[in-house]
């Protein structure tokens, strides 16, 4: 039996990778949600995140990116493509090898938190769209989220080699998905991926 994908209400959404609120997917469902929780470290977005969360208890922002360990790491600023400093970020694998020196001014050290010590059991609708640091994530959980949504991008073969790896650990945990959108560009496709129970 799968996961109702649009109808469920869900008991905490957690969004990784948030950006703003014009481009938050979390927000949107609020409405269906008992508690939304936006993880997002670039500074300008999160502020407007933050600014849109002011009256809503059901929403927590925190100005933090989420990975496999804890403390802090270099964030290259640059809106919705910053990435963290090495993680295989669409924007590192279309650039030159050496083109991300000239990235150096807009880099700051930014709060990292591991997903194991967010994740206490209760997220049932996943949202990752934090540019290369999916698997983290994916290995850290202690919850099983009845949805996952993620972004791929398709700009090159290693960019490719990740979405694979994101994929292939979906469905080997028992999700299956199908295309919730692609650009107009067609060089970025979302997924929705439901778990399929035993039942």
């Amino acid at each position: 039996m799968s996961a109702t994908i649009d109808s469920e209400r869900y008991k905490h959404v957690v969004e990784i990778g948030a950006g703003d609120s014009m481009c938050s997917q979390a927000l949107m469902l609020l409405k269906g949600a008992d508690r939304v929780t936006l993880y997002e470290p670039n500074t300008i977005l999160c502020a407007d995140l933050k600014r849109v969360a002011i009256g809503r208890k059901t929403v927590t922002v925190v100005e933090s990116a989420v990975d496999g360990t804890s403390g802090t790491a270099p964030l290259i600023h640059l809106g919705y493509a910053s990435y963290l400093l090495g993680a295989p970020s669409f924007v590192k694998l279309s650039i030159e090898n050496d083109g991300e020196k000239w990235l150096s001014p807009l880099v700051k050290e930014v709060k990292l938190v591991r997903m194991g010590e967010i994740d206490s059991g209760d997220i049932d609708h996943l949202i990752l769209t934090n540019n290369g640091c999916e698997m983290a994530v994916l290995c850290g959980m202690k919850s099983r989220p009845g949805v996952i949504q993620t972004k791929h991008y398709i700009h090159n073969e290693a960019q490719g080699k990740q979405s694979g790896l994101v994929c292939n650990w979906l469905h080997e945990h028992g999700y299956r998905a199908q295309v919730k959108a692609v650009n107009r560009y067609q060089t970025h496709y979302h997924l929705m991926w439901s778990f399929q129970s035993k039942e």
